[in-house]
């Protein structure tokens, strides 16, 4: 919950782990692939990737968007677009905590990236209830097919609230796997973003 949705752009996301095998199967399987391992403050980082049988280009009308993310991705309830700028994309997102912890707001930074061959979302926090927001959606044609994305989400949050570590990496375990669910969900039934 906490972790999946919207760390945004310059205090570095994590970065990019290589594929395995074993995630290149699981992939063509239609499972989505979760990588998580701690920051060097202790929170932490996940990485997770999906394919979806679409285009890169009409996944990402939904990550540009981020004035429907509370109707796109659970556990965000509220989302506005403040300002853009070329490729520079500022949005407040507010994401809902488990009871009894409330909820978290964040402004944030994204650089957006139109492609080919990338199409994506990198983001860093400006203000709000985090130390660390940032992370990236990067979103490719997957081996090369046109009608097929690999989308890969990182992220890096530290929240200004104290949560005890297994909190923090229950809902990163769980929402991980639901968002980007969710997404493939969104574009296989040709929803509006």
């Amino acid at each position: 919950m906490i972790t999946s949705f919207f760390a945004l752009l310059f205090a570095a996301p994590p970065p990019a782990l290589p594929m395995t095998a074993d995630d290149r199967l699981r992939l063509e399987r239609g499972e989505v692939v979760v990588r998580s391992w701690k920051s060097k403050r202790g929170f932490p980082r996940g990485l997770a990737r999906v394919v979806i049988e679409a285009p890169p280009e009409r996944v990402f009308r939904i990550i540009d968007n981020c004035n429907r993310y509370r109707y796109n991705m659970k556990l965000v309830s509220y989302s506005k677009q403040l300002s853009r700028r070329g490729s520079v994309v500022m949005c407040e997102v507010v994401v809902d905590l488990p009871f009894p912890f409330g909820s978290l707001r964040s402004i944030t930074k994204g650089i957006h990236t139109v492609g080919p061959p990338m199409w994506g979302r990198k983001w860093s926090l400006v203000s709000g209830d985090y130390q660390v927001n940032a992370g990236a959606w990067e979103l490719t044609r997957y081996r090369g097919n046109t009608k097929r994305t690999l989308v890969t989400y990182r992220t890096h949050i530290e929240p200004n609230i104290s949560l005890p570590d297994f909190v923090v990496a229950s809902t990163q375990k769980r929402s991980l796997p639901m968002m980007l669910k969710g997404l493939r969900g969104l574009v296989t039934r040709n929803l509006t973003p």
